[in-house]
């Protein structure tokens, strides 16, 4: 049966909120917070990846902070 516009706008719709909360999922692991935190964050770029990890918080929320839109970002 081939499928209606909507039932494939929905589905490619789920894949991406399913693709979405792994990449949540992932940034939530400190390891590899810390590798992408030493790749951009000038001030931690030359400290250890243990030495970052240890700075990292216990509780990482990821997309639980609501994040006010300015002209500068």
């Amino acid at each position: 049966m081939t499928k209606t516009h909507m039932e494939r706008t929905l589905n490619v719709s789920n894949e991406q909120i399913e693709y979405d909360e792994h990449a949540k999922n992932l940034i939530s692991d400190k390891l590899v917070l810390a590798w992408i935190m030493k790749s951009v964050v000038e001030e931690v770029k030359g400290m250890s990846i243990n030495a970052i990890i240890a700075c990292i918080g216990d509780n990482i929320e990821v997309s639980k902070i609501l994040v006010q839109r300015t002209a500068n970002n």
